[in-house]
């Protein structure tokens, strides 16, 4: 058992992406989801 708790910071910023991500995709037409997915995983590299 371990005392320490490390934050998980990455894990709860893809969540909130997954969810951004689900509203957006019932929301516009599939190539704006492609052109949304690529955005997501440019900001994704910036952010990690």
């Amino acid at each position: 058992m371990r005392d320490i708790t490390i934050p998980d910071n990455n894990n709860h910023i893809e969540n909130l992406m997954g969810i951004v991500g689900q509203k957006v995709k019932k929301n516009h037409q599939s190539w704006v989801d492609d052109n949304l997915n690529k955005m997501l995983k440019i900001i994704w590299h910036i952010i990690s």
